[in-house]
């Protein structure tokens, strides 16, 4: 009877599993297919395939959410408004985070904090954006004193360094190149996550794939 109740236990739990499964990733749609089909909005990917990008992602993450879609469509509106090619070209760094980097930001929910200093490779710097997920991260960093918060990663989701609008961010170069910068930032702090952007092009790096110079998607 044990050995009975034991299979039908395991083939119960089977079959819920299963039913699961069904359910978090069901058949595409035919209007999911043609998103498939249409031109990407990406220009380099070594994260993500298409597919996972364009098909499973608005299953995951309720893409068809009408709430969800208006917030994206402000967000982007937003984003749109303070877009100024003319302007950005003319200014240097620290004038194009102020006026575009920051807000882009801010629009985006994210807290932050500029320029803290940092101990990189026995060196001191200043990452230009440290990224927090909620305001109380933020405070919880900013409470540790300043000294230690020079070799601490605590409550840091994600660095992101930025580049003038006319500044590429990646010259194929091995010294003095922004995305050997971001990904030292990264591997010193043991961070995972990174954003490269000169407000062009913005790349979102994955420092947990191998090989990590090579994994981004812009």
């Amino acid at each position: 009877m044990q050995t009975q109740n034991s299979a039908q236990n395991q083939s119960s739990t089977q079959n819920q599993s299963s039913t699961q499964n069904q359910s978090f990733l069901q058949t595409p749609s035919p209007a999911q297919i043609k998103n498939f089909l249409q031109p990407q909005s990406f220009m380099r990917n070594n994260l993500f395939t298409t597919y996972t990008l364009q098909v499973d992602f608005p299953q995951i993450y309720h893409f068809t959410d009408s709430k969800q879609d208006q917030d994206a469509q402000k967000a982007l509106d937003s984003i749109k408004t303070l877009y100024n090619k003319e302007k950005f070209s003319k200014q240097n760094e620290h004038q194009f985070e102020d006026d575009f980097i920051a807000k882009v930001l801010e629009i985006l929910g994210w807290h932050f904090v500029r320029q803290d200093e940092k101990i990189i490779q026995g060196k001191l710097e200043k990452p230009d954006f440290l990224l927090f997920a909620a305001p109380e991260s933020k405070q919880d960093y900013q409470s540790i004193d300043k000294e230690s918060r020079k070799a601490s990663n605590e409550f840091i989701s994600v660095v992101l360094e930025s580049k003038a609008y006319s500044i590429e961010v990646d010259n194929n170069k091995v010294k003095d190149n922004p995305h050997f910068q971001l990904l030292r930032y990264l591997n010193n702090l043991k961070l995972n996550f990174g954003f490269l952007s000169n407000g062009r092009i913005w790349r979102f790096y994955n420092n947990e794939k191998s090989p990590p110079t090579r994994s981004f998607m812009k």
